[in-house]
């Protein structure tokens, strides 16, 4: 088991990949701050953004907690949203 989180954030310009990751910058440490004896499951989770300009256009990047332990923190900009979306 683990806990996963969803954040909805709108998005102005879906090209602005540095405004983008900044945003996920900022909202990483939150989660990263939970206590985590208010977290389900033994397993790190994964926080799943949803970058939505209108109901046709979104971005959505899933940032595996553990992952973003390992290599990604402190990281902002385009760097940090580079290194977590994958493109259809």
């Amino acid at each position: 088991m683990e806990t996963d989180f969803h954040v909805a954030l709108p998005a102005a310009d879906l090209a602005d990949l540095e405004s983008l990751g900044d945003q996920m910058a900022q909202v990483m440490p939150v989660v990263e701050a939970m206590p985590p004896d208010l977290l389900v499951g033994p397993q790190a989770g994964f926080v799943e953004f949803r970058f939505t300009k209108n109901e046709e256009e979104f971005l959505i990047v899933r940032v595996p907690l553990q992952q973003y332990r390992d290599a990604a923190a402190g990281k902002t900009g385009e760097q940090l949203f580079r290194m977590f979306y994958i493109e259809p």
